[in-house]
């Protein structure tokens, strides 16, 4: 079951805020990205529950960061906080936030455009505080679904 709706999205995206996020961090932003961006500039998934390419993969998404969002929920301030005061690897954007603190990240470097990666704010291990959730943002998002306890 795929995301059904955005619940506190964000307000309308232009070109020009892409350019800006894209100027801020050196980067082309993946084209499904920006069609998100453009279509709810964050907010909190329904379902939002996921599937990563492992079972134990699964998690949940509090939110997506959004262009302008608040100080909680703003892409290019916590994208740079988590980028330059803990380890989320410059090749990739923070794009969404879990209740635990972790990130969901998306690739923008050559070698790794578009891939959807888990961070792990706490992995005993740095070097393996990263992997691969996706080959894609869409392939990720159509695993959504509701979290059953």
């Amino acid at each position: 079951m795929p995301i059904e709706r955005f619940t506190n999205p964000g307000r309308p995206v232009t070109a020009e805020d892409v350019t800006r996020v894209e100027a801020r961090f050196g980067c082309t932003l993946p084209a499904a990205y920006v069609r998100l961006l453009e279509n709810t500039n964050g907010g909190r998934p329904k379902p939002n529950g996921f599937d990563g390419l492992r079972p134990e993969d699964e998690g949940t998404v509090h939110f997506f960061y959004s262009i302008d969002g608040n100080e909680y929920t703003d892409l290019i301030e916590n994208a740079a906080f988590l980028r330059e005061y803990h380890d989320v690897p410059s090749t990739m954007l923070p794009i969404a936030r879990t209740p635990s603190g972790d990130v969901v990240c998306i690739g923008i470097a050559a070698n790794n455009h578009g891939k959807v990666y888990f961070w792990s704010h706490d992995a005993p291990v740095r070097e393996k505080a990263t992997w691969l959730l996706a080959h894609d943002l869409d392939s990720f998002l159509a695993t959504f679904h509701a979290i059953v306890l």
